[in-house]
């Protein structure tokens, strides 16, 4: 599927911007302009959400009340038509004219954003890479969601047994059991994306880097194990150590380095991008559909040789490519896009 027909209204700094994008777009103009605010746009329509901020109101353009994302999709047998309209504190949307909800528009294709700061998913807190890392199962795990909020529950009922200093063994049971069907879900999404991933970083680097989940217990014994064993530190402590909101992902090389340690900043954000493909080819294998990727200002920290990879492995795919960039490049002709200016909050295809 791929977006054949665009229409943007008031999103950020785009006043009006209609386009009929091709297979591969190049989106080029100064800061400020409304590139990366084109791309949040798109991201916005399928996933109801921006990639850079929580705050809608931000969205919304300077003394306007209201933003309108439209378009067209296709693909080779069908058509769809999606929109959504949204203010500071609603949103509506609307696929092929019915009111449609989130897990709608994320069935419609696999999306994924290449953001300038897309190295932060090696670097960043537990916290927030098993917030990403759930962000994308629940793109293809239906049970995921559901699961997650009976863990969470299981979870508040554990710690306030731990605080009275009561016996936690029913709810022992139950985090078990969730624990483990969201390390499921997890870790087969992990697996999908390591099949890319790992011939694609020794491609890169000579050498392949592999992506290990870490359940949130030690991984030699069981979870209702490691409850057990910490019940006593737990009682004192007042909450759970163990269980599956301790989560984290690692990415290591074959000497078991993690790659924040040595590699370079630059490389890391090669590293980034080549996770975020795998992840794409992952999401676009559950889903049984072709989607988009979208590459916000890749000329920004990228040299031209790790550029140059990213863009030839991006060519490989069944995918349709945005990319935004200040100037145009040489390096773009790989991938013969066709342009588009943005300028004083418009869209226009270059001539």
């Amino acid at each position: 599927m791929q977006f054949s027909f665009v229409d943007i209204a008031n999103f950020r700094s785009i006043k009006k911007g209609t386009i009929t994008p091709a297979q591969t777009n190049l989106i080029i103009g100064p800061n400020g302009s409304g590139k990366t605010s084109t791309l949040e746009a798109l991201y916005f329509l399928i996933k109801l959400r921006s990639f850079v901020t929580r705050k809608k109101k931000t969205l919304i353009s300077f003394e306007k009340n209201e933003s309108t994302i439209f378009a067209s999709i296709k693909n080779k047998n069908s058509q769809h038509k999606a929109g959504a309209l949204f203010t500071a504190t609603s949103t509506t949307s609307k696929i092929n004219g019915s009111k449609s909800n989130l897990k709608d528009h994320l069935g419609i294709l696999p999306m994924v954003a290449i953001e300038p700061n897309a190295q932060d998913l090696i670097t960043t807190t537990p916290g927030s890479k098993r917030k990403f890392l759930d962000w994308w199962v629940f793109h293809v795990e239906q049970e995921f969601l559901t699961t997650y909020i009976d863990y969470k529950r299981c979870l508040t009922n554990r710690n306030i047994l731990l605080k009275k200093g009561a016996n936690t063994d029913p709810w022992d049971i139950q985090i078990s059991l969730h624990s483990n069907k969201i390390t499921s879900f997890r870790g087969t999404l992990i697996d999908e994306i390591n099949k890319t991933f790992v011939l694609l970083t020794e491609k890169y680097l000579n050498e392949p880097l592999h992506i290990k989940l870490n359940p949130g217990w030690p991984a030699d014994i069981s979870i209702q194990e490691a409850l057990k064993a910490s019940y006593l530190i737990d009682k004192k402590r007042g909450f759970t150590q163990n269980g599956a909101h301790r989560a984290d992902f690692e990415i290591f090389d074959s000497k078991k380095r993690h790659i924040r340690d040595y590699l370079s900043r630059g490389q890391q954000k090669v590293i980034a991008g080549v996770f975020y493909i795998a992840l794409y080819k992952a999401l676009s294998q559950k889903m049984n559909n072709s989607g988009i990727i979208l590459f916000d200002d890749p000329l920004a920290e990228l040299s031209d040789v790790s550029l140059k990879f990213l863009l030839a492995e991006l060519g490989q795919l069944e995918v349709q490519l945005f990319i935004t960039s200040l100037r145009e490049s040489n390096l773009f002709e790989l991938i013969e896009p066709k342009v588009f200016h943005v300028k004083q909050g418009l869209i226009k295809e270059a001539i």
